[in-house]
């Protein structure tokens, strides 16, 4: 499969459409765009096959809508038609299966959602919104498809602005930014292929444990999720504005060091900023945002954040996770308007918990699941033993070798686990995130020699473990 996690993708696909595009925007910059459009369709349908249909009608419908609209007094109308039937496509493939009350008897295959729905289909709505609203004028249908097609936001994000996208793809690559998009790849590449799947194994093996977790299980499977989430899908980011960059084109940045965050709405600024931008631009000011009292702005913000759920799946889980999202933000809200204040460490420790916590419905497989884990982190599923050092080691007739291998063994409660735990999380807590490093929309600054050293290390770990089979699972919003 053409991931941005295999081979094939950052040795073959990426450099032969770097080194086309590159003399293709020498011709002229419209052949360099038709080029990428060509190699995005063919990149989307080596990863959804069938999907691609439709992707089609969904850009013929924006488009039509588009162009209709231009011609026509009823504009209202017309964009607003184009828009309920992009979301109902995507309410139709996300939650098909509420429509039928036997669940058996629906053809999984053929109502199987389109990879990347969720992303297009929310960049369709952003296109007609603004298009609705005049935000720019005359654009062609290269234009058009070049925006949504872009391969290397196409699956999973950033979810980018028309206008911000062709900001964007103004100007051919330069050294700058080809520095710049390699460290970004190379750090999602390690971010995704070793981090995210270290934790990976840890978090699968205590979600799919059928016995309840006790409490240092449970803490280790919650926390070991929250990093694998975290390095996944900001390795995705990465990745993907990387691979951006190499081209010429720069994307938004997605993430900003989330867990760094002292409040609720601080993490909502530095978590998946493009999703969290969409929704308060295209569903909480439409709502009424906080002009309409504090009342309507806890009703909104409620509203939001539960579509925010729902966006990610239709299961109780995901609306649970929305919910508390919402709820946490209101809280945080009615705090500042009471004119409270917390010390800035407290601040950090309590949203840290908060979304840790947060993270147990989003992953877990049923309610069922998500309320034994809650009881496990309360101790209220018994309070397990942390052995860090194995007792055989201390016995001169056991075979030694067979101690070490059980301390390097990745489970819940193994020495490495702990320490690899603790290390990611300081790292997640204090060091520059990967935007800083490679100088992303910090034009001020210039990469660093031992960055470019650092990331080339991180380059050949990732490639290693790629050879060796490592890191073949696909990203988590790639589900999305």
């Amino acid at each position: 499969m053409m991931a941005f996690n295999s081979l094939h993708y950052i040795f073959l696909f990426l450099p032969i459409v770097a080194l086309v595009n590159y003399f293709a925007w020498k011709l002229h910059p419209q052949i360099s765009r038709f080029f990428i459009v060509a190699a995005s369709i063919w990149f989307y349908c080596e990863l959804a096959q069938d999907g691609v249909l439709w992707l089609v009608i969904s850009c013929l419908i924006t488009y039509g809508a588009y162009l209709i609209s231009n011609r026509c007094n009823c504009r209202r109308l017309i964009y607003g038609a184009a828009i309920v039937i992009n979301i109902a496509m995507l309410c139709f493939f996300k939650y098909n299966y509420i429509l039928s009350w036997d669940s058996e008897s629906l053809n999984a295959g053929a109502l199987m959602a389109p990879i990347a729905i969720s992303f297009f289909v929310f960049q369709q709505v952003s296109f007609l919104v603004d298009a609705y609203k005049r935000k720019f004028e005359h654009v062609i249908f290269l234009d058009y498809v070049y925006y949504v097609t872009f391969f290397p936001k196409m699956v999973s994000g950033p979810i980018t602005r028309y206008d911000r996208l062709m900001v964007g793809s103004a100007a051919p690559v330069d050294s700058s930014k080809l520095i710049s998009g390699l460290i970004l790849l190379s750090i999602g590449l390690y971010k995704k292929i070793v981090l995210s799947s270290i934790f990976a194994t840890v978090a699968n093996a205590g979600y799919a444990a059928e016995a309840p977790l006790k409490l240092v299980e449970s803490w280790i499977t919650s926390l070991s999720y929250t990093m694998q989430i975290y390095y996944d899908f900001s390795g995705y980011s990465d990745m993907a504005i990387g691979s951006a960059l190499i081209l010429g084109v720069s994307l938004p940045a997605n993430f900003n060091s989330p867990y760094k965050a002292v409040n609720i709405r601080d993490f909502w600024n530095r978590w998946h900023i493009s999703l969290s931008t969409w929704l308060r631009d295209y569903v909480y000011i439409p709502l009424g945002g906080s002009r309409h009292g504090y009342p309507r702005t806890l009703a909104n913000l409620l509203i939001t954040f539960a579509i925010s759920g729902a966006w990610h799946g239709a299961t109780i889980n995901f609306i649970l996770w929305g919910v508390l999202h919402g709820v946490a933000t209101g809280i945080n809200v009615t705090w500042a308007k009471l004119g409270y204040t917390m010390p800035r460490i407290a601040g950090f420790l309590v949203t840290f918990l908060f979304i840790n916590a947060s993270w147990v419905p989003f992953r877990a497989e049923s309610f069922d699941k998500v309320v034994s884990v809650y009881k496990g982190m309360l101790g209220l599923n018994g309070m397990s033993e942390l052995t860090m050092w194995p007792a055989a080691l201390l016995q001169e007739t056991v075979n030694k070798f067979d101690v070490y291998k059980e301390l390097i063994a990745w489970n819940m409660t193994s020495a490495s686990t702990m320490i690899v735990l603790a290390a990611a999380l300081l790292m997640a807590f204090i060091a520059k995130n990967s935007n800083e490093i490679a100088c992303h929309e910090y034009p001020d600054r210039s990469v660093k020699y031992s960055s470019v050293i650092l990331c080339s290390v991180l380059f050949v770990i990732s490639v290693i473990c790629l050879f060796g089979g490592g890191g073949s699972v696909s990203f988590i919003y790639s589900n999305f």
